[in-house]
């Protein structure tokens, strides 16, 4: 069962003990041997569970075990994608491929963004202007539990667990105010230390959330609110917003995209993606209204993550909206009559475009309605014609460039050349 305790005026916490099936024939010995530490923990152990040396372990027992006690072999976080400063421990620049342990903390800038995975798969965004620290990242060696604590200072975090099948395994986020512990689900968390607020949001899965006196279980599209008074019962997530369809395809020099507006949101939350590795985040920004202007991005297939934000902070259902960004601007250069007879000339036409566009090259001579050149599928920007008579022509250039599944396509005006007796 996934769980969310939030607590009401003080510090939350998180169990420390995990609770131990024995197997048949097992002794407080053989558990000291293959999971236990200091050589002595067996005898606390005893005290807990207040056993007596004329009484056995038999099969079956339910063993309360302090965490401290246990035995574990370090488990660490792969960085798989990050923008902006991100900055790992004291000051350790963050890179792709490098790897955070437990007690390492993780810090992004204005700019910041980082993503990722744990080594059962799951995955974790860290946004800007974000602080944590990884408390516990092991494995049980006694049971094969995992054990992951992730301290949230400031900020947000966004994470997708896989479903956990060992029962004490845990992935718990907490915060001053709250604690949240899934078995495998996609939620957020955040908290704003200013303000003495936080949130969770749950995508999938559900959530048990309980402070003071106080008991709730948003499901998936449902979120709480938590202040040091309490904590609210579940509330609907806003909508998903969409990108307008103006917005689908960027070809001017500036980069504008407009969300759907959604009842009932104050503000907006976007980040992009390349959409071939959409955890590699580009871009992020937040705003009142539904209007974006994005800074310069090259020409690719792009994914914008959206989201509406309520009045109480709760961050709304996400859409992932794709668009292209694409330019093409074509412009035809002079043409040059580079020899051959004066009744057969050859003539160089040529013209500027980006990389990665596909031309089709016409030119007509004057009054005749089929043309006398017509090439298509050209990857080059210019073209030889040899062997053209004296007479009034003219030429023209399409283009057209791909992004994923966009398309854009220009063409020239038709630009007149005489070719003299």
């Amino acid at each position: 069962m996934a769980l969310m305790a939030i607590a009401q005026a003080a510090p939350a916490t998180v169990s420390d003990f995990l609770s131990y099936r024995v197997q048949p024939g097992e002794t407080l010995t053989d558990l000291q041997v293959r999971g236990l530490w200091p050589m002595t923990a067996f005898l606390e152990l005893r005290q807990i569970n207040r056993l007596s040396e004329a009484f056995p372990l038999h099969e079956g027992m339910i063993l309360q075990i302090p965490r401290r006690l246990l035995r574990a072999a370090p488990i660490r976080a792969r960085i798989d994608a990050f923008r902006g400063a991100v900055v790992i421990g004291r000051g350790v620049p963050a890179s792709i491929g490098a790897t955070v342990g437990q007690g390492d903390a993780i810090t992004t800038g204005p700019d910041g963004y980082a993503a990722l995975s744990l080594p059962d798969g799951s995955r974790i965004a860290v946004p800007s202007n974000t602080e944590l620290s990884f408390d516990r990242l092991s494995r049980v060696l006694l049971t094969g539990d995992l054990d992951r604590v992730i301290a949230l200072r400031r900020g947000r975090i966004e994470s997708s667990v896989v479903p956990m099948t060992r029962p004490d395994s845990r992935y718990v986020i907490t915060t001053p105010l709250a604690v949240s512990s899934v078995r495998g689900t996609e939620f957020r968390a955040s908290y704003e230390p200013s303000a003495g607020t936080g949130t969770a949001g749950v995508l999938k899965g559900k959530v048990a959330v309980a402070g003071g006196k106080s008991e709730s279980l948003p499901a998936a599209g449902q979120g709480v609110t938590a202040t040091p008074a309490g904590v609210s019962q579940p509330k609907t997530l806003l909508p998903a917003p969409g990108l307008e369809a103006a917005s689908s395809l960027q070809s001017e020099p500036a980069i504008h995209l407009r969300l759907t507006p959604v009842a009932g949101a104050v503000g907006y939350r976007l980040t992009i993606a390349q959409a071939d590795h959409p955890s590699a985040v580009l871009y992020e920004a937040a705003a009142s209204g539904v209007d974006f202007t994005v800074p310069e991005l090259p020409d690719d297939a792009y994914v914008a993550h959206v989201s509406g934000m309520a009045p109480d902070g709760l961050e709304g259902l996400p859409q992932n909206a794709p668009f292209a960004r694409l330019r093409l601007n074509l412009a035809l250069r002079p043409t040059v009559e580079t020899g051959g007879a004066a009744t057969a000339r050859t003539v160089a036409f040529s013209w500027d475009a980006p990389p990665g566009a596909v031309f089709r090259f016409t030119l007509s001579r004057d009054g005749e309605a089929k043309p006398l050149v017509d090439l298509s599928d050209l990857k080059t920007n210019h073209y030889l014609a040899t062997g053209l008579p004296p007479g009034d022509y003219s030429w023209r250039v399409f283009a057209a460039k791909s992004a994923g599944e966009a398309k854009l396509q220009v063409f020239s005006d038709p630009v007149r050349l005489r070719i003299a007796p």
